[in-house]
């Protein structure tokens, strides 16, 4: 009987401590989820006001100019700085004038103040014609025009209360601008205008005629825009993908120019470049020295893929090939050449009178903009 009764005290123990014991572990196991449930939400809340915050500004820099549609935002980048957080924010909309015609553009109005009270010649007035023509073909009034950009938003860890700062990226790399560059200041291309006049009709005066007269900017330019995107992503190939680079192969040329990775190394910028420069009908110079790439195979010269070999040959001054004049930011349109930095470089794509835009690859790019901020460097083809 003792023995009967130790067992039922012995049990109901167990019993009791186990009452105890399983919702302690329950518990436990609730608040870990609940902390888990807690993080998730915090970070969807930060994302959500991230991507809002960005959509906001885009639609606030660029409302007194343009029309703004299908404005979509995805955040790409998050870099854990230490007491702030990074997040880049890919932007990517539609935009469209609100001025009615090319003449109503404060950078073509800083043209026409610069000649109004100029007696010029037809060939000088032909120049900056031709010139307003390109910015209002550009400018494509009545329709819209696609606009990518990277915003990048710095939060504050420590002071919940702090501002966030905001840039841009330049499309490139991983540098950042201040974000007040993107916005166009009016009284500046007013002056830019101005001072583009000047260079177009000292040009016409000048007995100067280097160049490639049958150079095509537009289909150069349109190739550009055809075998590129501007990917949130690396596509996978088989060297793999560097760390923050952005690349959708599917949009390369890969018919007549199919990738070899063990080759460009991820770096195709150069051939890119060429590539549309090719297709603008720039000559090919099949010779050892020369600039060529045969179609469908991997023969190809290093001028062709390489940057720095790229700028030697097109800017040689004693050979017969010296295609690029230098330039600067406000000359430089449709179908010149940018060189971000000595290694890397890209095709502009358009200038409407306030937004330069170019088209590159490496980090795929298309209709991305770019500014005066950065140091970079332009060239021109056909001075002649």
């Amino acid at each position: 009987m003792k023995m009967k009764k130790y067992l039922i005290s012995l049990l109901c123990l167990i019993v009791c401590v186990s009452m105890c014991i399983i919702p302690a572990f329950a518990s436990e196991n609730y608040i870990a989820n609940s902390q888990n449930n807690y993080q998730s939400e915090h970070n969807k809340d930060m994302n959500a006001a991230i991507i809002n915050k960005a959509k906001a500004w885009i639609q606030d820099n660029y409302k007194d100019i343009y029309f703004l549609r299908n404005i979509t935002a995805e955040i790409i980048r998050t870099f854990d700085a230490g007491n702030e957080v990074r997040y880049t924010v890919a932007m990517s909309c539609e935009h469209k004038y609100k001025y009615t015609n090319v003449y109503e553009i404060p950078f073509v109005k800083g043209v026409q103040n610069e000649i109004k009270n100029r007696k010029l010649e037809n060939y000088e007035r032909k120049a900056v014609n031709d010139f307003i023509a390109e910015i209002d073909e550009d400018a494509n009034f009545g329709n819209y025009s696609k606009l990518n950009v990277d915003i990048v938003i710095v939060v504050d860890k420590t002071e919940s209360t702090k501002p966030w700062k905001m840039y841009y990226s330049d499309g490139v790399g991983t540098a950042i601008h201040d974000i007040e560059f993107l916005r166009p200041n009016q009284n500046e291309l007013y002056r830019q205008g101005e001072n583009v006049a000047q260079t177009l009709i000292e040009k016409a005066n000048s007995s100067f005629t280097r160049g490639y007269s049958n150079y095509n900017r537009v289909a150069a330019r349109d190739y550009s825009r055809l075998y590129t995107s501007s990917p949130t992503f690396c596509s996978a190939h088989p060297s793999g993908c560097l760390e923050n680079m952005l690349q959708d192969h599917s949009k390369w040329n890969n018919t007549d120019y199919p990738y070899v990775p063990s080759i460009f190394a991820h770096n195709d910028c150069a051939n890119f470049v060429s590539q549309a420069m090719s297709a603008g009908n720039l000559p090919e110079d099949q010779k050892s020295s020369g600039w060529y790439r045969e179609k469908g195979l991997s023969n190809y010269s290093a001028s062709w893929v390489t940057v720095s070999n790229l700028k030697s040959y097109m800017t040689n001054a004693s050979s017969s090939h010296h295609y690029w004049d230098s330039s600067n930011f406000a000359n430089c349109n449709r179908g010149n050449i940018v060189l971000t930095s000595p290694g890397h470089v890209v095709m502009v794509d358009s200038f409407d009178g306030n937004i330069h835009k170019f088209n590159g690859h490496t980090n795929d790019r298309y209709k991305y903009p770019f500014t005066s901020a950065s140091n970079f460097t332009y060239y021109v083809i056909n001075r002649n």
